[in-house]
């Protein structure tokens, strides 16, 4: 059960003045606001909450997020390749000496592959749900397709990193492919998605900023 109320020290030790210098003119008024000083500096640490990260933003997300957590504000990227440039035939090539090759076949002598990548920032909102993603204990550990599920939505509809859950999820699907990579493909359909949520997530798989098990490839499709 959570607690209902500040659980920690909700008063300050205070200082005190020595008795023989309590009827100076200066010297209680100097304790008495460095009393008031220290509990406001308590009262806002208790109100602040810092490791509920759901109701912190800006500067102090991102001191909470990496000091407690370890977690920084990831960076999302997207890739495009716009050309690929290259010599076909160019280099002719032989095989090698243990197996020789009678005849001599062409390959691309150079290729030059252009690419442009796009950073988005990354709003409050995104970086908790990314923070609740590798922190939520509730949905166990085991993997399986309705754990995979579970987070997905978490992550879609969770606001400001706070849980959420549903009865069932039709418009995410989970399916997997034995082709023909090393790996075997997850592939992820987000259905009646919300944007731009689901476009942050789809960038988060590809570029490997949320935990996921690692004897899997990822492929997220997102459909509005």
């Amino acid at each position: 059960m959570l607690p209902t109320s500040v659980t920690n020290v909700t008063g300050i030790l205070p200082s005190y003045l020595y008795f023989q210098y309590q009827n100076d003119q200066d010297l209680p008024a100097l304790i008495d606001a460095y009393n008031s000083l220290a509990q406001d500096y308590l009262d806002w640490f208790n109100n602040i909450n810092l490791p509920i990260y759901t109701g912190l933003s800006g500067d102090l997300l991102d001191w909470a997020g990496e000091g407690i957590y370890g977690v920084q504000r990831p960076v999302f990227q997207s890739e495009s390749i716009d050309a690929t440039f290259g010599q076909i035939a160019a280099v002719k090539h032989r095989g090698s000496a243990q197996i020789p090759t009678p005849n001599i076949a062409s390959a691309i002598g150079s290729t030059q592959v252009y690419k442009t990548s796009v950073n988005y920032n990354t709003p409050d909102e995104i970086y908790k749900k990314v923070l609740t993603w590798w922190f939520y204990k509730g949905d166990g550990f085991d993997f399986s397709i309705p754990w995979l599920k579970r987070r997905i939505y978490r992550f879609l509809a969770g606001i400001e990193g706070a849980d959420a859950s549903a009865p069932f999820t039709p418009d995410i699907s989970v399916t997997f492919d034995n082709g023909t990579t090393p790996l075997t493909t997850c592939n992820i359909v987000v259905n009646n998605a919300i944007n731009p949520v689901a476009n942050y997530f789809q960038l988060a798989v590809e570029g490997g900023i949320l935990c996921l098990p690692f004897r899997f490839a990822y492929n997220v499709t997102i459909n509005t």
